[in-house]
C-alpha cells in the first residue's frame, strides 16, 4: 500500500515553530494510528528534531544517539541513494565502459556507487550490477525504529535523521534534485506496509541547506505553515507561498497549503474556539482579544494570497468561497506549550505519551499535573483530526502520481539525449583502429566528462571556511587602505 500522505512543516522564517510542531504533531498522529507506521524525514541542518526524538536534551542522550546512528542511515545516504536509483538507466554505459579499463580507474558516481549499500532484493558486488538492481528505494532501509533508541515514543514512529551539516550538505542541481523527488515519489508509491511521512525543514530555498528545503517541499502533499501572530512571521510565510508556487510552475512541487498553524497563543478562556465550521472545532480554547484580532487580519492576508494563488491552497474553492469559510477550513489556533513543551523537548518525552509526574531536565526539575498535559493534549488531537480529513481525500494522490509522470518524462528526455550522444561518439569513432586504454583520449573519457558534468556530486565550502577567506580579504584590504593613506599623509 503505498504511503497514505505526507505533511511538511515550513516557513521562510525561523523560530516559528517548525520543528516543535513536527515533534509534537506527528507524535500525536503515531499515537492515534498505531495500525500505521509514521515516518519523519528531518532536511534540517541543525537536526534539533532528531535529538528530541532520539532522547530529548537531558544529559545529551539525543545528540550522542544522533551521532552513533547518523552513519547507520540518514537524510543525505537516502537522497544519494536515490540520485543512484535515479540515474541508473543512464549510468549504465559508463559504469560498463569504467569496468573495461585497464588501469581500473573509476569515476567518482562509481565511488558513489561502491559505497552504496544494497538494496534487499539484490546481492551482487558489482558497480553494474548493483546499478541495475537499483529501481527505487526502500524507505524503511533509512527509517530508524525510534523504540529501540528512545522507549517514550510510540512504537510505531521511525526517524530518518538529519545527517547535513555545513562540513557535508551537498548543492544538489536542478535535474538531481528532480531526479531524488521521482524516486522518492516513486518508492512512496511502491511502499509494501502502510507509512504516514511529516517533514522537517529550514529557512529559504537558497541557502546552504536549500536544496534540502526544495526535495522535502518537492516530496510533500500538504504544507502546514506555523506562525506567530506577528506580522514579521508572516513575511516569511508570505515569500514561502511565492516560493512553493513558483516550484509549482516549473512542476517541481504538487504540495498544496492544508494548515495555517498560528502558534504560541495565550488562553482566555477553556472553551471551544470561535474559529469552528459545522460544530467541527479545530480549536481547544479561546486566544485572547488582541491574538485574535491580528489573526484576522493576517487571515484576510492569506485570503488574499489564496485569490492570488488559488491552485496552491487546499481549501480555496475559487470565488465562492468565504474569507471565513477560508479562515475556518485552513486557520489552526495552537496554545502556548510552555513548561510542558520545555519538558517534553527536555526529557525526550512527547506530549501525547506524557503522563502526570516529577521528570528532570537540563537545569530543572519538572512537576506536570494533568490537567496541563490534558489542554496541549487535545489541541495536538485536534491536528490531527484535520490532517485525517485531508487524508480522506483523492486528490493528494490524484497530484502526486501527475507530478511523477512529469518527473519521470523529464528524466526519459534526459536520458534519450544521454543515449544520443553516445550513438553520435560511437558513430563518429574511427573504426580501423582500437585505441588502447590510456593511450590518448577515448570516447569512454568524453562520456565520463558528460555524465561528471550532469550528474556529479558538488560539495560546498564549510561556511567556516568561507568566513575564514573573507576574515583574510577583509585584512589585506585593510592594509592596503592603510598603508595607501599613511602614505598619502606624509
Amino acid at each position: 500500500m503505498p504511503v497514505i500522505s505526507s505533511h511538511c512543516f515550513a516557513n521562510h522564517r525561523g523560530g516559528v515553530g517548525k520543528t516543535t510542531l513536527t515533534y509534537q504533531v506527528s507524535a500525536a498522529y503515531a499515537a492515534a494510528h498505531p495500525e500505521c507506521k509514521v515516518l519523519v524525514i528531518d532536511t534540517t541542518e541543525s537536526g534539533d528534531l532528531s535529538e528530541m526524538l532520539m532522547g530529548g536534551l537531558y544529559e545529551k542522550r539525543g545528540r550522542e544517539t544522533l551521532r552513533n546512528l547518523i552513519p547507520v542511515a540518514n537524510v543525505t545516504q537516502m537522497f544519494l541513494r536515490a540520485l543512484v536509483a535515479a540515474t541508473c538507466t543512464s549510468l549504465t554505459d559508463v559504469l560498463k565502459a569504467d569496468e573495461e579499463k585497464e588501469d581500473g580507474s573509476h569515476n567518482v558516481l562509481v565511488n558513489v556507487v561502491d559505497n552504496m549499500p544494497l538494496t534487499k532484493e539484490s546481492g551482487e558486488n558489482s558497480p553494474l550490477e548493483k546499478v541495475k538492481a537499483m529501481k527505487s528505494i526502500d524507505i524503511e532501509e533509512f527509517a530508524i525504529p525510534l523504540e529501540q533508541v528512545n522507549p517514550r515514543v510510540p512504537t510505531n514512529m521511525y526517524l530518518c535523521p538529519s545527517g547535513i551539516d555545513l562540513e557535508h550538505s551537498i548543492a544538489f542541481s536542478d535535474t538531481q534534485r528532480q531526479d531524488i523527488m521521482a524516486v522518492l515519489l516513486e518508492s512512496f508509491q511502491n511502499a509494501t506496509e502502510i507509512w504516514k511521512v511529516f517533514i522537517d525543514t529550514d529557512t529559504g530555498l537558497h541557502g546552504e541547506t536549500g536544496a534540502y528545503a526544495a526535495i522535502g517541499l518537492g516530496i510533500a502533499d500538504f504544507l502546514c505553515i506555523p506562525l506567530h501572530p506577528d506580522m514579521s512571521d508572516w513575511y516569511g510565510a508570505e515569500v514561502l507561498l511565492h516560493d512553493v508556487q513558483m516550484l509549482h510552475d516549473l512542476d517541481e512541487s504538487h504540495a498544496q497549503v492544508h494548515l495555517v498553524l498560528w502558534n504560541g497563543l495565550n488562553v482566555q478562556f477553556k472553551q471551544s474556539c470561535e474559529m469552528n465550521i459545522d460544530g467541527k472545532s479545530k480549536c481547544s480554547f479561546i486566544p485572547t482579544r488582541a491574538e485574535q484580532d491580528i489573526i484576522q487580519t493576517l487571515g484576510n492576508l492569506v485570503y488574499e494570497e489564496a485569490q492570488r494563488l488559488p491552485d496552491l491552497f487546499l481549501s480555496y474553492n475559487g470565488a465562492k468561497t468565504t474569507p471565513e469559510e477560508f479562515s475556518k477550513n485552513t486557520s489552526t489556533c495552537m496554545r502556548g506549550f510552555g513548561v510542558i513543551g520545555v519538558a517534553s523537548k527536555d526529557v525526550g518525552v512527547p506530549i501525547a505519551c506524557l503522563k502526570p509526574g516529577v521528570f528532570h531536565g537540563v537545569h530543572m526539575t519538572y512537576n506536570l499535573n494533568n490537567d496541563t498535559i490534558q489542554h496541549s493534549r487535545e489541541n495536538l488531537e485536534n491536528v490531527v483530526k484535520a490532517i485525517d480529513e485531508a487524508d480522506t481525500m483523492k486528490s493528494p494522490n490524484k497530484r502526486c502520481e501527475q507530478h511523477l509522470e512529469i518527473l519521470n518524462t523529464r528524466r526519459l528526455e534526459r536520458r534519450l539525449g544521454v543515449k544520443q550522444h553516445l550513438k553520435h561518439k560511437s558513430s563518429s569513432s574511427p573504426k580501423k583502429k582500437k585505441k588502447v586504454a590510456g593511450s590518448g583520449p577515448s570516447s569512454s573519457k568524453d562520456i565520463t566528462s558528460v555524465m561528471y558534468k550532469t550528474y556529479a556530486l558538488r560539495n560546498k565550502y564549510s561556511l567556516r571556511s568561507r568566513a575564514e577567506k573573507m576574515r583574510a580579504k577583509l585584512f589585506l584590504d585593510f592594509m592596503d587602505t592603510s598603508s595607501t593613506s599613511t602614505v598619502n599623509a606624509a
